[in-house]
């Protein structure tokens, strides 16, 4: 749930008017914040679809490595000298719109698919209310520090700390994760419970 919030497209949607801001697009502000959820809205039914038929783990990889392209391409962006800047905004645009459909079309998909899946049944209710209420404080954290981390590093480093959060969500799918694709609950549940055993 903290790679999910680092990701870097939970910042782009919190902060889409600071990211899209050097994007010369005949929209106002208010316009500008609602692209990501337009973005979201044409991209969430295909990627259920995906999910299903390649399973949860290489989309769950796929959505951190676009992610991650997407974060190093924004913060790309604003290590650029000021006179390229003012050509290039599009280079922000692409980068805002890739982290995009890796996170709602990917992680998010499949995060809350996992967080469903991977709860017993006795205690399914409270673990997902402690997996949202991670998932606030996470996001709580996010936007109390990012003042902060633009002033020290600036934008380009913050969406460089969301590459590298991006990247070890890859390694821990990679790593850390089972696949549950066609599983029963109870087969899901007895594969973790095997799994601690041998641990």
């Amino acid at each position: 749930m903290v790679l999910f919030a680092w990701c870097g497209g939970f910042t782009v949607l919190l902060i889409t008017a600071f990211v899209l801001a050097p994007v010369r697009l005949p929209l106002s502000e208010y316009q500008r914040a609602m692209l990501p959820a337009a973005l979201a809205t044409l991209v969430c039914v295909p990627s259920g679809i995906i999910i299903e038929r390649y399973g949860r783990l290489p989309v769950l990889r796929l959505g951190g490595a676009l992610s991650a392209i997407g974060c190093a391409t924004i913060a790309a962006y604003f290590f650029l000298a000021a006179e390229s800047q003012e050509r290039l905004g599009w280079i922000v645009l692409t980068g805002a719109a890739l982290t995009q459909v890796a996170f709602v079309g990917m992680i998010a998909n499949v995060t809350f698919n996992f967080a469903i899946e991977l709860l017993p049944n006795k205690t399914r209710t409270l673990g997902a209310n402690i997996a949202l209420a991670e998932i606030n404080f996470c996001t709580f954290v996010l936007m109390k520090m990012y003042p902060v981390i633009k002033g020290a590093i600036g934008l380009g480093g913050g969406f460089i700390i969301h590459m590298l959060a991006s990247l070890c969500q890859v390694l821990f799918a990679t790593f850390c994760l089972k696949e549950t694709k066609g599983l029963s609950l109870e087969q899901i549940q007895h594969l973790f419970r095997s799994a601690d055993k041998e641990s």
